[in-house]
């Protein structure tokens, strides 16, 4: 383990999984389902809006997949998607807010 993976603060945790902070470089730590990814704060800020505007219209964002109906969620990455079903969608969705949240509470305090 790298003295630096030791600087790694939880920012949310939910049975849907959990949102971290890496200290030494201020990148964000994303675990949910299967997914493990690491993005950039504004990235991390783009996920909540995808959420945030998916789930303003989720009725029709919700398609007809082989193991259920799924909502779908690009990725930057060509051809490479996340499915969630909507209770699953919802409960990323929920871990992301939360941990939006604590980070601006973190910067608030820190800029204090």
């Amino acid at each position: 383990m790298s003295e630096c993976s030791k600087y790694i603060k939880t920012l949310h945790k939910s049975k849907a999984g959990y949102v971290a902070k890496h200290i030494c470089d201020n990148t964000i730590l994303l675990s949910f389902g299967n997914v493990f990814c690491t993005v950039s704060e504004k990235g991390f800020l783009n996920l909540e809006l995808a959420f945030n505007d998916i789930s303003n219209d989720i009725e029709n964002r919700i398609n007809e997949m082989i193991d259920g109906e799924k909502v779908i969620l690009s990725t930057p990455v060509e051809y490479i998607n996340l499915t969630f079903s909507k209770d699953e969608f919802y409960e990323v969705q929920d871990l992301v807010e939360q941990a939006r949240l604590a980070l601006e509470i973190e910067k608030h305090f820190s800029l204090s």
